[in-house]
């Protein structure tokens, strides 16, 4: 097989996309930024209301802790950060 370089500037195959990349007006899909910017923030005040209610369930049961060391008194997630460090007890 044997290439051959030519310089031979030819439009005819290019031509049928012409329709859809040049544009003759500026034309803006309205529908399009609208409906990005709708779908946005729809997730976020999903996003915002999760957090929200997720802050208020925290702070209510913190505040119904009637003494310091309640508060103190490890709960949740802080129950198991020390068993990142242990070793696996069937581990030989």
């Amino acid at each position: 097989m044997m290439w051959i370089s030519r310089r031979v500037i030819s439009s005819g195959h290019l031509a049928g996309w012409d329709t859809y990349l040049l544009m003759t007006d500026d034309q803006i899909h309205w529908f399009s930024i609208v409906n990005s910017l709708m779908i946005i923030l729809f997730l976020s005040g999903m996003v915002a209301m999760i957090m929200l209610r997720t802050l208020y369930r925290d702070i209510s049961k913190y505040n119904q802790l009637g003494t310091q060391e309640e508060a103190q008194e490890e709960t949740g997630w802080k129950l198991v950060h020390g068993d990142v460090f242990r070793p696996p007890s069937n581990s030989d």
